[in-house]
């Protein structure tokens, strides 16, 4: 993310309850890394396992990953 430069909030799960508790709410686990992705059309939906966010990555901005 920081190699490409993309404009993705970090936040802290595990020292932040408002973060974890926003987490659980919307993803059902306070599995980390997960990706909180807003649609266009306002949805909201959750990745939660790295090789799913790094090909959606991938797939989102066409670029290679590591």
């Amino acid at each position: 993310m920081r190699r490409l430069s993309l404009p993705i909030e970090k936040r802290d799960a595990q020292h932040d309850s408002a973060h974890r508790e926003q987490l659980l709410l919307g993803s059902g686990a306070t599995k980390v890394p997960c990706l909180q992705i807003t649609e266009a059309n306002g949805q909201i939906r959750w990745l939660q396992d790295s090789a799913a966010i790094a090909a959606y990555l991938r797939e989102r901005f066409a670029v290679p990953l590591a």
